[in-house]
């Protein structure tokens, strides 16, 4: 009885003993120190990678298999167990930098472009804006003059219609009474003549013609100042 029982004894010890080794193995999940920790090795590393600083092989293989573990839940202890010494030799290989100085860095970089990019939009806005009021006013006095000279010749028709009509009103005021156009110096006395040189609004016509010719003049004078005076004023 008592060989079978230290061969139990024996027995149960190597299962403890088993039992012990084989946690490493296990996978769980790693808590979100290690987690933060191993985005911390990628930023270090890539840093040490593009400032050409040289890192041990066993380091970078020691952290991407940490990542690799990670992101297909693989971790365990033995994977954790590699990491930190890893991480440690790469915080070292690259000090002073750290994962603050880093960030520091980014959002220096970041103002700085953000900076470049305003003054650049402020620089635009002072030439565009400018240029934009402008060809806005332009616009609206070269409209504004177009539609004045098409009053204006509208206004010409009517006007020289109304003054033929006084000449040959004249004309045969003159030749049928002569007397009164003799006596008094002034044809336009005559019923026929004062008919056809006030009626209808030949005066206020005339008017508003001389209105809309002087505003032509001095929108004409505006565009002008916007090429320049390239164009020679009336005398």
């Amino acid at each position: 009885m008592m060989p079978m029982q230290g061969s139990r004894i024996g027995m149960g010890e190597a299962r403890q003993d088993c039992a012990t080794s084989h946690p490493l193995k296990d996978n769980y999940a790693p808590d979100n120190f290690a987690t933060d920790a191993l985005t911390e090795a990628q930023m270090l590393l890539a840093y040490a990678a593009s400032s050409g600083i040289t890192i041990e092989p066993d380091v970078s293989e020691a952290i991407a298999r940490a990542r690799a573990a990670h992101e297909r839940h693989n971790w365990n202890a033995d994977t954790e167990a590699k990491f930190w010494p890893a991480k440690s030799k790469l915080s070292l290989s690259i000090k002073p930098i750290t994962v603050e100085s880093l960030a520091a860095r980014a959002i220096g970089a970041s103002a700085n472009v953000t900076r470049r990019y305003f003054l650049r939009t402020v620089v635009l806005s002072a030439v565009i804006v400018p240029i934009s009021i402008g060809m806005f006013i332009n616009t609206s006095i070269s409209n504004d003059v177009g539609s004045l000279l098409r009053e204006n010749d509208a206004a010409v028709d009517g006007l020289h219609e109304q003054l033929l009509s006084y000449q040959s009103a004249l004309e045969q005021a003159t030749r049928t009474t002569s007397g009164p156009a003799n006596q008094n110096g002034n044809a336009a006395n005559l019923p026929n003549v004062s008919q056809a040189l006030l009626s209808p609004n030949f005066v206020e016509k005339l008017a508003q013609f001389a209105h809309a010719n002087r505003q032509i003049l001095a929108d004409s004078k505006v565009l002008n100042f916007f090429i320049l005076h390239a164009e020679a004023e009336p005398a």
